[in-house]
């Protein structure tokens, strides 16, 4: 057995009284326990400091004794997990910053329960309401997330209301938080270059100093994106938006607009517009598309998205 002032490992004294001989033993011992803690209080006559406490008439100070077990209840069980628990996280990953609210429940044994269902009552700043529903993450965990985009700059509020399977209420819990989009753009007054410098690199752009602006300007007409945007731009409007062309308007379309044919594109920009071309002339001839302008517009806004899916995709990864 152990000696009576020894503890266990892991617990802590909190407190120790004197017994003569200069010698202390534990008076107040507390251990934790799962997501609680226990405690012992090891003074077996403290009940008789109530009953010799001297308090005036009136003294606010008369229930001391019920105040000191009342704090030490809860204190106990103060990290105790609640039946809903709620976490918001920002995806900083994302350009966007999405909000993901991940809400955990709990049964009646404080053990995960899977099937519930999640209701998510979003408060906008403009006190405008939205409703969401917190889908399962896994199939066992009690474990259930949302995504919200902020749209508006502003302190957000969120009531969760939780519903078991037979259509009970498990409870109900609220939280917020604050979108500020800003705050992340004038954290610093410094241009972060290396950031700058990847996304010219994966968008074919480039980094330039005050006294290059005008030779880039220079230069933007002989540059592959902004050529390819132009000119597949120009065969757009030069095509027929009320129908198809005929074949052989159909065929001449690149040197009505260009001057040339496709195989004299000299350049990568013109390259890439004339392969643009004569994939689309060669869809609509096909009836894969309706009109030669439908490919054309369809080509022009993926390589729009491509270059900016490019670029937000480098501003995410590097923020």
């Amino acid at each position: 057995p152990l000696p009576r002032d020894a503890i266990k490992p892991g617990a802590t004294v909190l407190a120790r009284v004197s017994v003569g001989d200069g010698k202390t033993l534990p008076a107040l011992v507390v251990q934790r326990f799962g997501k609680g803690r226990s405690a012992a209080l090891l003074v077996g006559d403290m009940w008789r400091w109530q009953l010799r406490k001297k308090t005036s008439a009136g003294d606010d100070n008369d229930d001391d004794w019920q105040k000191a077990w009342r704090q030490m209840m809860r204190w106990l069980v103060a990290d105790v997990p609640r039946r809903i628990e709620v976490d918001v996280r920002r995806r900083q990953d994302d350009p966007n910053q999405p909000v993901e609210l991940h809400v955990r429940v709990r049964d009646e044994m404080y053990k995960s329960l899977e099937g519930a269902s999640i209701i998510v009552e979003i408060t906008t700043p403009e006190a405008k309401k939205v409703t969401l529903s917190a889908k399962p993450v896994d199939e066992k965990s009690g474990r259930y997330a949302a995504t919200y985009l902020p749209r508006t700059p502003g302190g957000y509020r969120a009531n969760i209301i939780a519903t078991a399977a037979d259509g009970s209420e498990i409870g109900r819990r609220q939280t917020g938080w604050v979108s500020q989009p800003a705050v992340e753009e004038f954290r610093t007054l410094r241009p972060n270059v290396a950031l700058l410098e990847r996304i010219a690199e994966r968008t074919g752009g480039e980094v330039l100093r005050p006294d290059e602006l005008d030779r880039f300007v220079a230069e933007l007409h002989h540059r592959e994106i902004p050529v390819t945007a132009r000119i597949t731009n120009r065969l757009i409007n030069a095509a027929r938006s009320d129908g198809p062309l005929a074949p052989h308007r159909r065929d001449g379309l690149w040197r009505r607009v260009v001057g040339a044919d496709p195989a004299d594109a000299a350049d990568p920009g013109t390259r890439s517009a004339a392969r643009i071309f004569t994939l689309c002339r060669g869809l609509a001839a096909e009836g894969a598309y309706s009109t030669l302008r439908r490919c054309l517009e369809k080509q022009h806004d993926a390589l729009m998205v491509e270059t900016n899916g490019r670029y937000w995709q480098t501003l995410g990864a590097g923020s």
